[in-house]
């Protein structure tokens, strides 16, 4: 198990104070992590990460998580970049699971960091070029930057590439876990999910929803001229059509339900705030759902 950092400039690196690492490995880990995860591990190569979730049985979204093949070596496995608040209940999870498969779970002290140069080097977030390089490694943090012009600029960079921030708790992420279904998150165009691996937790339930299009709420970006209110109501005509996530000024992203949205805007129907003011609504640039809601 090696270090996964560069040497680095520390003026160029945020720590992630809010993530944790949590290995697993031995004989059967591939085997059993392909039979749970939506990723298909089968892509990813040595030193690099890939984007996925663990579902419940009914298809909903318990965690996501960075997940990345160690190189190889003695006792190489696979180390899981999630909420630090999550760890707990991922390692119960999985140790579920696990049953008397060859597997050993368990939390790294490893420190995460982020930076935004790429010749910084690190590994690259799968689900966008926008949100920079991952670096792990002991006492790493002791030479990063801990200040809001991280969380700043991290914030920024998920608004801009329309990727969400999940929680556990209501009212600090954008989305909570074990109430969104992939597809609702925006899973299925960010690479988390694999329709050709095989089974998996939940299988059933997503693949049901591609292959049928039934998948109505999706994640948006919303702007404003005035700061917006983490977790407000967006109204149309009076009715709720979807949900802030966490905002910052006037940016936020939204769990919209896109086909609520389609007849507010051939209506001429403006959406809002409850308590008023109109806002913008952004698709993500990676999507189709112009061309599928017709909007």
């Amino acid at each position: 198990m090696s270090n996964m950092s560069a040497s680095l400039d520390a003026s160029s690196l945020f720590a992630c104070k809010t993530r944790t690492l949590v290995r697993l490995s031995g004989s059967e880990v591939e085997s059993l992590l392909q039979r749970l995860i939506t990723t298909n591990l089968d892509q990813i190569r040595e030193g690099q990460a890939g984007y996925g979730a663990l579902l419940s049985p009914q298809g909903k979204v318990l965690f996501d998580f960075l997940v990345l093949r160690e190189k190889k070596g003695e006792g190489a496995g696979f180390l899981f970049d999630l909420e630090a608040d999550m760890a707990a209940d991922f390692i119960k999870k999985m140790t579920l699971y696990r049953l008397r498969s060859d597997v050993v779970i368990e939390e790294l002290d490893w420190d995460i960091a982020l930076s935004f140069d790429e010749g910084k080097g690190g590994i690259a977030d799968p689900r966008s070029p926008l949100l920079g390089w991952r670096h792990y490694g002991p006492d790493l943090a002791n030479d990063a930057q801990d200040s809001d012009e991280g969380s700043d600029k991290l914030f920024a960079a998920h608004w801009q590439a329309c990727v969400p921030h999940g929680s556990r708790e209501e009212g600090s992420g954008d989305f909570l876990f074990g109430d969104v279904f992939p597809h609702d998150i925006n899973m299925d165009h960010l690479g988390g999910i694999d329709y050709h691996k095989g089974c998996y937790v939940g299988q059933e339930v997503v693949s049901r929803m591609h292959h049928r299009g039934t998948a109505r709420r999706r994640l948006v970006k919303i702007s404003a001229e005035k700061p917006l209110e983490s977790h407000a109501p967006l109204m149309a005509g009076g009715k709720t059509i979807g949900n802030l996530g966490r905002a910052q000024g006037g940016k936020a992203l939204a769990l919209v339900r896109l086909d609520r949205l389609a007849v507010a805007r051939k209506d001429g129907v403006p959406v809002g705030l409850e308590e008023g003011g109109e806002v913008s609504i952004e698709l993500p640039a990676y999507a189709d759902f112009a061309e599928q809601f017709e909007l």
